[in-house]
C-alpha cells in the first residue's frame, strides 16, 4: 500500500506498517458486523456498508439539486443504489 491522493489533498494513514487479510484469491471473504467508525480528515478507522451508502445518497442528492439550479433542463448521469 502507499499514499493515497484525492482531489490534490492527502488522506490520513498514509503509509502503512503490515497487511491483514480475511480471505485469499478465489476465496474472498466479508467482513460483518463492522462498527461505525469515524468519518472524519484524521480518521483511519474502517468504514462500513451504511457509512457508504449515505455518502452516496448524499452525492445523489446533491447533484439533482445542482441539476435543478441549473435548470433548463439539466441532468447529471449518475449510477442509482442498489
Amino acid at each position: 500500500t502507499g499514499a493515497l491522493t484525492v482531489n490534490g489533498g492527502s488522506t490520513a494513514g498514509a503509509s502503512s506498517v503490515g497487511t491483514v487479510s480475511v480471505g485469499s484469491a478465489n476465496n474472498e471473504r466479508q467482513v460483518q458486523n463492522v462498527g461505525a467508525g469515524v468519518v472524519s480528515s484524521t480518521s483511519t478507522d474502517a468504514v462500513n456498508g451504511s457509512k457508504l451508502y449515505a455518502v452516496g445518497n448524499a452525492l445523489n442528492t446533491s447533484n439533482a439539486g445542482l441539476a435543478a439550479a441549473l435548470g433548463g433542463g439539466a441532468a447529471i448521469a449518475r449510477r442509482p443504489l442498489a
